[in-house]
């Protein structure tokens, strides 16, 4: 059966032998079939003969449009195509697929798309019944993707790793509004030690080696915790007797502590050190409240402190 398209020239013939002069019309759901009946025109025949000739016209435009899965730019992709119809063969019948992309007779598109964008193309499917099926693809252009939020502290080495999707390798990273202290590989890597509290959006972009060059943007929230001591609660002891010693530590901050006892009284018998540690033989029972405080070598130093309270038992 000859497929044609609307509005070409289409001729054919036949060998007719009969006095016939009707047509018969049948119409399918994608395209229009034809059965044409012709009549002969010669001499008289001992017995009428009858000839007919069928052919499939195709809408210019399919009566729907079948949305593929769209894939970013640049990374292998495949697809799969198919009529409704009993089909064995399907080729690209207007536009056409991405650059980058092709499609087997099977239907099966693959490849690796190389220019982004919405692609619109229509398939014909021959070898049963002839159908028109209409496509769209759409490549995505370079993307950042979503960063998780993170939250750190003060002087406390972090990283953050960005992903892209869509773009034409090589791609480079960087940003225009960094944190102190933090810093951007060009391989899209955020590191570094932040030295002031406080919450920061951080704007980073990326650009490929497509031309025209792609260029994304997208942002990560750091929340930077000031400086902290811990622990933040102390033991009861015995009066005269052994009482586990306590060392303090820092959440955050930059190496190079300083301690001091900055108001209170400890109990009688209890040491507090440079070093941040709480040590000795209480003497005297009572409930005890004292504050300490810590200073760093950081650039803003960093002061943090903690009030406590320490019970003695008689």
């Amino acid at each position: 059966m000859p497929v044609v398209k609307v509005g070409t020239v289409y001729e054919a013939s036949c060998v007719i032998s009969a006095n016939y002069d009707s047509a018969g019309v049948s119409f399918g759901p994608r395209s229009n079939i034809y059965n044409i009946d012709a009549a002969y025109t010669g001499g008289a025949l001992t017995s009428p003969v009858r000839a007919s000739l069928s052919y499939v016209v195709h809408s210019a435009s399919p009566d729907q449009t079948v949305t593929l899965p769209s894939g970013p730019g640049f990374k292998a992709y495949t697809a799969q195509v198919a009529s409704y119809y009993k089909w064995t063969k399907a080729a690209v019948y207007a536009g056409a697929l991405p650059p980058g992309l092709h499609m087997t007779a099977q239907g099966a598109i693959s490849g690796t798309p190389s220019a982004p964008g919405t692609y619109t193309f229509d398939v014909l499917f021959t070898g049963g019944f002839p159908d028109l099926n209409r496509y769209s693809l759409t490549v995505s252009p370079l993307t950042v993707l979503p960063a998780t939020a993170i939250t750190t502290s003060v002087d406390s080495t972090f990283t953050v790793h960005f992903a892209s999707t869509g773009g034409k390798p090589t791609l480079v990273w960087s940003s225009a509004d960094l944190p102190p202290g933090a810093k951007i590989s060009t391989t899209g890597s955020l590191s570094g030690a932040i030295t002031v509290p406080g919450t920061y959006v951080v704007p980073v972009s990326v650009h490929d080696a497509y031309s025209p060059q792609q260029i994304a943007t997208g942002s990560v929230t750091i929340t930077v915790q000031p400086m902290t001591i811990t622990p933040t609660y102390l033991n009861s002891c015995s009066a005269k007797a052994y009482c586990p010693s306590t060392t303090f530590k820092t959440v955050g901050g930059k190496g190079g502590f300083t301690w001091s006892l900055i108001g209170g009284t400890l109990p009688p018998g209890i040491h507090f050190n440079a070093s941040g540690q709480l040590s000795g033989i209480p003497i005297t029972p009572g409930l005890y409240n004292f504050t300490i405080e810590v200073k760093d070598s950081g650039h803003p130093q960093n002061i943090a402190t903690e009030s406590l309270s320490m019970f003695i038992g008689g």
